[in-house]
């Protein structure tokens, strides 16, 4: 059996995907792509202890996911497509259980912003705002 790597998945509370459903919720290429490398997927929803999900994983992927409003300030109100609140402190406690274990994080589009700002960077909130000549950035994750 390969490394077990946790992938951390979203939370739609508004019922977006499925009207009046709460779901969480994951792009099957996460699991498809450790499955790829040799690990065995598996997902983790912030329902979970996250030192239990530490003591599990062998690494983790934070997957993508909506924008980090809480980063942009003033920018806030501005950014529509806001990933769930809940979700991020979670995946905040996760990263600090994963740090402590010296457990191995790979961050994708979402995931890679909350990194970098759990470690103290910062953000653009509108890279072709800021940029003259940015490249679009306004793809899915």
């Amino acid at each position: 059996m390969g490394p077990v790597i946790g992938i951390t998945v979203s939370i739609d509370a508004s019922g977006r995907v499925r009207p009046n459903a709460e779901l969480l919720f994951a792009r099957r290429v996460y699991a498809q792509a450790v499955r790829a490398a040799g690990g065995v997927p598996l997902l983790v929803p912030p329902d979970a202890d996250p030192a239990d999900a530490v003591r599990v994983c062998d690494g983790f992927v934070v997957s993508g996911g909506g924008d980090l409003p809480v980063s942009f300030g003033a920018h806030a109100a501005a950014i529509a497509n806001a990933e769930d609140a809940q979700r991020v402190a979670w995946d905040r406690r996760l990263l600090d259980g994963a740090r402590a274990a010296r457990r191995p994080l790979l961050g994708v589009c979402y995931g890679m912003q909350l990194l970098n700002l759990h470690a103290g960077g910062t953000l653009l909130p509108d890279i072709g705002a800021a940029i003259a000549g940015a490249l679009d950035h306004g793809g899915d994750d």
